[in-house]
């Protein structure tokens, strides 16, 4: 009966985790932009859970512009919280760059003077993915 009772935690564990880390996938945020915001959600949480995956994801997938794909890629290869951190910042270059003028996606590009590096979010409060908890408001909107 333990050994049911510890299986029945791992894979409930194991499906949270991966719903956790499932992209949004709608037509405001199809999958690449979904696995973004996972990143970027993850990264600001100080975890480092669903970053590979959804890393992966944006790197595999053929609509995902080519500078964007192999940011995306460095990032999948990253092995903790402070590489994925490093890598997020060329991801998030090539993304704002790759992400048409005056786009109508509910994102917005936030810049962390500390860290020098800007992101694209969802929402109106700065979540900043370099600091996590220790700084997680630095940062402002900009117009790009």
């Amino acid at each position: 009966m333990r050994t049911l009772t510890l299986t029945t935690l791992i894979l409930g564990f194991t499906l949270t985790t991966a719903l956790a880390a499932t992209p949004t996938d709608s037509p405001r945020h199809p999958a690449p932009v979904g696995d973004y915001l996972v990143i970027q959600t993850a990264l600001a949480a100080d975890r480092f859970e669903g970053v590979t995956a959804a890393a992966t994801r944006i790197a595999a997938d053929e609509t995902t512009p080519v500078a964007v794909s192999e940011a995306a890629g460095l990032l999948a290869a990253a092995t903790d919280l402070d590489a994925a951190r490093a890598a997020f910042a060329t991801l998030s270059d090539a993304a704002i760059a790759a992400r048409p003028a005056g786009a109508d996606d509910g994102l917005r590009v936030a810049f962390c003077p500390m860290a020098g590096h800007a992101w694209l979010q969802a929402g109106d409060a700065i979540a900043n993915p370099y600091y996590g908890a220790a700084m997680l408001r630095c940062g402002t909107f900009t117009d790009r």
